[in-house]
């Protein structure tokens, strides 16, 4: 086996040889020592002086602005309107509301309300908004919902269709072997 080098070989051994000459000289040269020059100043510096403290302005300043209020197109100081004979107000109506079920977990408990109108039931947990009621307690059979003192229940038995009675299955018999002597077909 003869190992022929090629030219391209011979340019990388000789570019390898001349980096690892490279790293010694850097690793064996010595340190030369720096001399920090010294800097030489003139004269201390004068800071300029530090204004006071700020102190803001009185409230009384700013009175206009709070009995013209810049965001109000009158700009006429807010009055609340509300009244305590409004607050005292019936509630809204009672939105018609059907109790689907309830989910309690240990740290949060959900009602599912299916409105009238609606097709698919929605979760609702304490404290959520349905029309104008809020609802304040989630038990097994039944939630608590209220609007200002006014409270009503909706139990889960409520949603219950009435119970239909079936035949029997001894008159269902009576029937089709009637249907079989006249000779008519019985079709569901």
């Amino acid at each position: 086996m003869s190992a022929k080098i090629g030219k391209a070989q011979l340019v990388l051994s000789a570019a390898c040889a001349v980096l690892i000459l490279a790293i010694a000289y850097e690793l064996m040269a010595p340190i030369p020592t720096y001399a920090v020059p010294s800097v030489h100043v003139a004269g201390a510096v004068v800071l300029p002086a530090l204004p006071g403290a700020f102190v803001p302005p009185s409230e009384n300043a700013f009175a206009s602005v709070t009995d013209r209020p810049l965001f109000d197109i009158s700009r006429k100081k807010y009055v609340p309107s509300s009244t305590p004979a409004e607050d005292k107000a019936a509630p809204p109506p009672l939105p018609n509301l059907l109790l689907v079920g309830v989910i309690l977990g240990s740290d949060r408990k959900l009602a599912m309300l299916k409105p009238s109108e609606a097709a698919l039931a929605m979760s609702y947990a304490v404290g959520d908004q349905i029309g104008g009621w809020q609802v304040t307690e989630i038990d097994p059979d039944h939630i608590v919902l209220k609007s200002g003192a006014t409270e009503h229940e909706i139990t889960m038995d409520a949603n219950k269709a009435p119970q239909v009675t079936l035949p029997s299955a001894s008159s269902t018999r009576q029937t089709t072997s009637r249907n079989d002597q006249t000779g008519q077909q019985n079709t569901p």
